[in-house]
């Protein structure tokens, strides 16, 4: 059933703004008794291994548009060219391509005090976002992003998924409330359904942190460092209460109305911006300069499935190596070589042997110049937090000057 994707926001304005939060279901709890019984097969726990099948771990100096956009593509063309693209009804900004920058293997999702015109839309902030294109649209799985939030009060950083009619909020902040982590679950069909928790615990701001949800066929946890903080069934008894995702006998359960359907296949989205006053987040009445911490900053953006579904495959399998190649390639007089990565990896940090200069760090790899002839030489990758072995790998290579 298609619907209008402003009628979407407005609603999750409305309801949040109204302050049905901790927990709110739109289907209310006192008629989940009254909703039918179906055939619930039963389930044992799937113990098989999550595999990588896609990953961002933002390298270089630019982002990777093979795999992101910066908006909304609300259009039958996927451009941004429509109002909704950019502008999310009940918030005080516009994202802007200006607000997206990749440095040091951080990803920086800006927000800024600077009124900005889209469309019939003037906004006082300028924000950032960035939506997983092609072949990123997953059908269950787990959904990690490793980051730090921003500071100051009005502004709202969110990571989730949506596709089809399924959104689930991994994540939403509102940082005068750093503490704070609200997840959600939302079905924007016709009856819309909705439920949302919170989770009361650190200074989200002050640190790196690890945010994941992992969605399975009948059971959807929520977590934060790798601690369970929310638990969602596809499965309730008659007072709505979530049933456990596996190892559940077969009988007659309830449906929860707003657990994701299993037909909708979900892009991944991370985005920072600032409400308008007594919204969602209580954005500025006059906006001023944010503070310097301002930036949502993400490590990676990682989702693993235990089955890679079709045209997705699992990027552990590819043996990691390094490679030496010319640079530029074909230049067959340059003193310059570039060392390449292969494979799945984690942050890299590049070593070097004695009489190597490493002149630049790329995208892929570091180019590297040769300035004597001490002994033997090499190239080392050191891959930390790797996603294949959840720990640090190391990948060396003799370094070979390839004759000229």
């Amino acid at each position: 059933m298609e619907y209008n994707i402003l009628d979407r926001n407005k609603l999750a304005g409305i309801l949040l703004c109204i302050g049905l939060l901790v927990p709110f279901h739109s289907f209310s709890q006192k008629k989940a008794k009254d909703r039918p019984l179906v055939a619930d097969p039963g389930s044992a726990c799937d113990t098989s291994s999550w595999k990588l099948v896609f990953q961002d771990e933002f390298e270089g100096r630019t982002l990777d548009h093979t795999k992101w956009i910066t908006y909304f593509p609300y259009t039958s063309d996927g451009s941004d060219n429509c109002e909704a693209c950019r502008f999310m009804e009940g918030t005080n900004t516009i994202v802007t391509d200006d607000q997206v920058t990749v440095r040091d293997g951080v990803l920086k999702l800006n927000v800024t005090a600077e009124t900005s015109t889209w469309y019939s839309k003037t906004a006082e902030h300028k924000g950032s976002m960035i939506r997983s294109i092609g072949d990123a649209e997953f059908n269950y799985g787990k959904f990690e992003i490793r980051c730090k939030l921003p500071e100051g009060d009005g502004i709202g950083p969110a990571f989730w998924m949506f596709g089809g009619q399924t959104e689930i909020d991994v994540f939403e902040l509102c940082m005068e409330k750093p503490n704070v982590v609200k997840t959600s679950l939302h079905l924007w069909g016709e009856p819309k359904y909705s439920i949302t928790e919170k989770y009361k615990g650190l200074d989200n701001a002050t640190d790196f942190h690890t945010y994941a949800a992992e969605w399975e066929r009948d059971e959807l946890r929520f977590y934060l460092d790798g601690e369970v903080i929310d638990t969602r069934g596809r499965y309730t008894d008659r007072r709505g209460k979530p049933l456990p995702g596996c190892d559940r006998d077969a009988g007659n359960e309830r449906l929860a109305p707003y657990y994701p359907r299993p037909q909708d296949r979900v892009n991944v989205i991370a985005g920072n911006g600032a409400d308008a006053p007594n919204r969602i987040c209580n954005g500025p009445r006059t906006p001023v300069p944010w503070p310097e911490g301002s930036a949502m900053l993400v490590d990676y953006i990682r989702v693993y499935q235990r089955q890679p579904q079709e045209r997705l495959n699992d990027l552990c399998s590819v043996p990691k190596k390094l490679v030496i190649e010319r640079y530029p390639a074909g230049d067959t007089c340059s003193p310059i070589r570039k060392a390449r990565f292969i494979g799945a990896h984690g942050a890299l940090f590049w070593e070097v042997s004695k009489d190597l200069r490493i002149i630049e760090e790329m995208k892929d790899g570091i180019l590297v110049e040769k300035t004597g002839d001490a002994g033997e030489q090499w190239v080392r990758a050191i891959s930390t937090d790797d996603p294949c072995t959840a720990n640090i790998a190391v990948v060396e290579i003799p370094f070979e000057f390839v004759s000229q």
